[in-house]
């Protein structure tokens, strides 16, 4: 049948299809490393007969490494041929790319309207211009891959340039446009951490069992070093126990509520000078125990108080590590409910004799947990 399509296909472009094959055959046999590349040739396997006798000759005079390199490039050589890519195409295409990535350089010059550019470098990959933007520095770096160009945009008032410039700088060099989809471990965490803490019984004291994670030395502040005593993956509690220490225990709630509670804790030094306070925050459980909002960093294991004073919970934050004062955007906070607290202490054979109840009375029961990590 003709379909009126011709295909030009000379003498010359065939040899270089069949080297190419025959190279890959070659590969494949050198690929499978065998001691025993005849059995491996006879059984048709890896390149077969063909593979192994055009591979052998230069494997034994180079070595196997070499012999790969080889027969790779004329795998790419002869491809090149058959299909007619030469070197000005190649050119032709990197030239093509690095165009269309400087018209789009002069296009964000200008969009959005009132943009003033100060500065601009091209490369052969990338481009970085900034200046003034409606009254605000504007910085934009963006790299091109292929036909996809990615980058960011970063705003901020004149009045602060002189703090953001080196900032903005290395904010843009640490953004990666086409990420290697490799996993990120996440950053470690820090060496001293804060948290909170609830004393339930004589010297016994609940907290967040996350917050106690990877401590070598866990401290009461004011009171001195803690024993951890028990703790739960399940329900993220963790209990420690003090000695000489004159602490209210908080008298426990009957079950954990639904609404509003006012969680009682203590933020982090960074936050309020230097203190220790116990301060309140209010917060609202939904039905799937989730706080919201989340409360501000030391608040890992706070106490959360239902409308009578009394402990209805214990507050588990969730939160990604960065540095900061305060949760960010996506942070979260969990509620630990009160029969939780009460099996933990019940597998210890612990009584909860607490009676401190109201919020002014809890906060003699409060205390601030430290973390020290190797």
């Amino acid at each position: 049948m003709w379909l009126g399509v011709h295909l030009p296909l000379p003498w010359t472009r065939i040899v270089a299809i069949e080297i190419a094959f025959v190279a890959y055959l070659s590969v494949l046999h050198l690929l499978v490393n065998d001691p025993e590349q005849r059995a491996v040739a006879r059984s048709g396997q890896a390149g077969g007969f063909v593979g192994y006798i055009v591979s052998l000759p230069v494997s034994k005079l180079f070595g196997p490494g070499v012999a790969l390199f080889f027969f790779g490039s004329v795998i790419v050589i002869a491809l090149s041929y058959s299909t007619g890519i030469r070197r000005r195409h190649i050119r032709q295409a990197l030239a093509f790319s690095s165009k269309q990535l400087e018209l789009f350089a002069e296009r964000m010059k200008r969009e959005p309207a009132g943009r003033k550019t100060e500065y601009s470098v091209l490369k052969d990959d990338f481009f970085v211009i900034s200046g003034l933007q409606n009254l605000k520095r504007f910085y934009v770096r963006a790299q091109l891959k292929g036909d996809e160009v990615r980058g960011i945009t970063i705003l901020y008032d004149q009045a602060m340039q002189g703090i953001m410039e080196p900032i903005v700088v290395a904010m843009s060099s640490a953004f990666a446009p086409f990420p290697s989809g490799r996993p990120v471990l996440p950053p470690p965490r820090r060496k001293v951490e804060y948290a909170s803490g609830v004393s339930v019984g004589q010297g016994v004291i609940v907290t967040s069992r996350e917050a106690l994670e990877g401590c070598h030395v866990v401290t009461i502040a004011g009171i001195g070093g803690a024993d951890r005593v028990a703790d739960d993956k399940a329900s993220r509690l963790a209990l420690l126990r003090v000695h000489g220490a004159n602490l209210n225990a908080v008298a426990l709630a009957g079950a954990a509520p639904k609404g509003d509670v006012t969680l009682l804790g203590i933020a982090e030094p960074q936050s309020q000078g230097g203190g220790a306070a116990v301060s309140p925050a209010k917060a609202r459980v939904s039905d799937a125990l989730v706080l919201d909002p989340a409360p501000a960093l030391g608040f890992d294991g706070a106490a959360a108080l239902d409308a009578e004073g009394r402990l209805a919970g214990i507050a588990v934050l969730d939160m990604p590590l960065v540095a900061g004062t305060a949760p960010g955007p996506s942070a979260t906070a969990a509620l630990m409910p009160v029969e939780a607290i009460r099996a933990l202490l019940a597998e210890q054979k612990i009584v909860a004799d607490g009676a401190a109840a109201g919020t002014e009375a809890a906060k003699g029961s409060i205390v601030r947990v430290i973390c020290v990590r190797k």
